[in-house]
């Protein structure tokens, strides 16, 4: 009886220790995906902080490129009125002049 008890003692202890190896050893691995998620996460708040440093920059670029195509419109529509009042070469040209004006207007 005493050898069964010894038995079993030994066995309960052996199964308890896996367990908490197995317990400390995800426990490791936890921690290291824990550094690593933290990590990414200050990645993406530099990456984020550079972003909106640039927003103003963009933006002002989008200003301007909305400017240059209402001016181009602008030009376009001038031409137009040119080519509709005078003769025939002059409309081509106007023609001419009011295409390189769209196309800069798309740029």
């Amino acid at each position: 009886m005493k050898k069964i008890v010894l038995v079993l003692a030994v066995a309960l202890l052996s199964l308890t220790t896996q367990v908490f190896a197995q317990k400390n050893a995800d426990t490791v691995k936890l921690s290291r995906d824990y550094a690593e998620v933290t990590k990414d996460i200050a990645d993406l708040q530099v990456k984020l902080q550079e972003a909106q440093a640039k927003l103003p920059t963009a933006q002002s670029k989008a200003t301007e490129a909305g400017q240059d195509a209402q001016q181009a419109a602008q030009q376009s529509s001038e031409q137009a009125q040119k080519a509709s009042d005078a003769d025939y070469d002059k409309t081509r040209k106007a023609r001419k002049k009011a295409k390189k004006a769209a196309n800069r207007s798309e740029d």
